[in-house]
């Protein structure tokens, strides 16, 4: 699920910049929001970083996450619902 985590996150990523750059608020709501344990939080605070440097659009990742998942809607809508609440 580590390609999934990814995804989702550079997702997350690029529609909380939608509205301009991303703040450190948006930044530390990302973890909490797509449910990632406290202790690896950091972690994905610096994928968040490094992902506003990534060239490809949020349509890429969302593809790739339903080419991995296409027979797991409640899997998807949870992570629609998660990309609401940071959007």
């Amino acid at each position: 699920y580590i390609s999934f985590s990814l995804s989702a996150v550079m997702l997350a990523t690029r529609l909380a910049e939608v509205d301009g750059p991303i703040n450190a608020k948006e930044m530390n709501h990302i973890p909490k929001t797509l449910k990632i344990p406290s202790q690896e939080a950091w972690r994905i605070v610096q994928l968040v970083s490094d992902a506003r440097r990534d060239p490809l659009p949020y349509h890429y990742y969302a593809q790739q996450i339903f080419k991995q998942f296409p027979n797991s809607p409640v899997l998807l809508s949870d992570l629609i619902d998660a990309l609401f609440k940071i959007a």
